[in-house]
Formats: C-alpha cells, sequence, structure tokens
C-alpha cells in the first residue's frame, strides 16, 4: 500500500502539468475548432526560457513569471499572425501548428543546443505522511495547478467574457449573431492557452531536463487526456487528467517500463470504445 501510494504521489503531480496543457488544447479547439499540435513545444520554449533566465541569476519564481508571461504575448503574436486567418478553415490551422512545431524545435536547436539542460531545483525538503514522501517541490507544484484552474473555472463560470466564451464554444455563428465579440474572444483563448502552457513549462523544469524535443512526450499525454474528457469540455479535461494520471502512475510502478505508455493508450481506448464522446462529451461545458 505504501508503494501504491508513494506512485500516486508522483504521478499525480505530473498529472497536474498535463492537465494544464490538455486545457490549452480543449480551449483552442473549443472555440475555433483548431487542433494545436505545437503545444509540446511552447511548453520546451518556456521551460528553455526558465533555465536560461536562471543561468543569469534570476530567481526561479521570477523565471517562472517571466516565462508565463512571454508565451502569453507569443500567444497573442501567433493568435494575430498566423491562426487569425484559419479560422474559417480550421483544417489549416491544425497545418500551421505542424510548421511552428519544426520552426520552435529548430530555433532551440540554434539556440541552445541538444544537450539537456537542468534547472536547479527551487524548493528542497520533503513532507513524510507515515512511509509515504511528499516532495516540498510536489506539493508547490499540485499546489500551484489547484490555485491555477480554480482561477480559471471562476472566471469560465462567472465572468462575463468567461460565459461568452462557453456560449461562443457552443454555437460561434449563433453567439456571433447574438453580438458576442468572437474575434476578441479567440484572442483571449489563444493568450490565455500560450500562458497556461508556460506555467506547465515552468513548472516542468523543477523536476524534468530541458532539451529541444522534450515536446512530443508531453503532447501525446495531453491529447489524450483532452480527448478523453471531450475535446473542447473544461471540466472533462480535469477529470480525464486525474484517470489518465491514476492510470499511468500504476502503470509505471507494476508493469516494465517500456510498457507504462502502452497501457495508458489502451486503457483510454477502451474507455472511448465505451463513451467515444469523451467522459463528459464532446464540446460541451
Amino acid at each position: 500500500m505504501v508503494y501504491l501510494a508513494q506512485n500516486l504521489v508522483d504521478g499525480i503531480t505530473v498529472g497536474a502539468i498535463y492537465v494544464l496543457i490538455a486545457l490549452s488544447i480543449t480551449m483552442v479547439f473549443g472555440l475555433t475548432g483548431i487542433v494545436n499540435f505545437a503545444v509540446g513545444d511552447l511548453l520546451m520554449v518556456a521551460a528553455f526560457i526558465v533555465y536560461t533566465l536562471v543561468q543569469h541569476g534570476i530567481s526561479f519564481y521570477l523565471a517562472a513569471v517571466i516565462a508565463v508571461v512571454a508565451m502569453a504575448l507569443f500567444g497573442l503574436i501567433l493568435e494575430r499572425v498566423a491562426f487569425r486567418w484559419t479560422l474559417t478553415r480550421p483544417e489549416n490551422g491544425f497545418v500551421v501548428s505542424l510548421g511552428l512545431i519544426l520552426i520552435l524545435e529548430a530555433a532551440a536547436v540554434l539556440i541552445w543546443g541538444t544537450t539537456s539542460r537542468s534547472v536547479p531545483t527551487p524548493l528542497q525538503g520533503s513532507i513524510h505522511a507515515g512511509q509515504v514522501i511528499i516532495g516540498t517541490s510536489n506539493l508547490a507544484v499540485l499546489g500551484t495547478v489547484v490555485v491555477v484552474t480554480s482561477v480559471f473555472l471562476t472566471w469560465l463560470s462567472r465572468a462575463r467574457d468567461g460565459r461568452a466564451l462557453r456560449a461562443a464554444s457552443e454555437n460561434r455563428e449563433a453567439a456571433q449573431l447574438m453580438g458576442v465579440p468572437t474575434v476578441r474572444l479567440t484572442m483571449i483563448v489563444f493568450v490565455t492557452a500560450t500562458a497556461l502552457v508556460g506555467l506547465a513549462g515552468a513548472l516542468v523544469t523543477t523536476y524534468s531536463t530541458v532539451q529541444p524535443f522534450m515536446g512530443a512526450d508531453f503532447l501525446l499525454i495531453a491529447f489524450v487526456i483532452a480527448i478523453l474528457g471531450g475535446m473542447g469540455n473544461v471540466l472533462g479535461t480535469l477529470i480525464g487528467g486525474i484517470v489518465v494520471a491514476v492510470v499511468q502512475s500504476l502503470a509505471q510502478g507494476y508493469l516494465p517500463l517500456q510498457w507504462s505508455d502502452g497501457f495508458v493508450f489502451a486503457a483510454v481506448v477502451l474507455m472511448l470504445l465505451w463513451r467515444p464522446e469523451g467522459l463528459l462529451g464532446l464540446r460541451h461545458g
């Protein structure tokens, strides 16, 4: 039981970061229909920003804030320059995101090289819950994700723009006819989505090395979570993240490591055979 609990604690920490990425995917898809495959590489860029700033003597916490703001601004540029012109043809947005992957990875190799880099852990120490060891950095990651997702859900359910966003995600054309500013909402969605990925990239550096091709691993699991929750469904994404984190932690704890991801995908396939629309349904909520 101690081994099981330890695996669950470690798995849920990683799962919390996957949730941030999956929220980014599901937000953009829910409003625009664009599947943004570049989120993994946006995370990689944010992680390298944190690494570079820390190497220049800036504290990790300030570096994380700068990375989130920088990614939000980058999201605004991407929406204005590239994705805005693909809204009537979401499949073109998908192609743009694939091109963005190649550009970001090539730029990262050119700037930082292919060597894996690491950021000193900002929080040392651990807390013992019985025989289960919970790292202070794990608690910080979980706490940050809980606070951010709580604020995000509150904004989505109570703020005027949040309610307008939910209406537009249900039926973009009808919302536009009713006076909902869908162009401005699209900008807000891209800024928020890339900021979430920026935060995920900053948090990743607390337990993982940074290298130009790290985005693919996070992308695959995040898409599994988004699809499992129902693409476009924010609450379903949160539930899907918990489910995938638990399944992955159990697989890594009790199966050979090379089989763990395969077991996760097999479990998700079975769940989708049972509920093809996702846990809470497609593009609702």
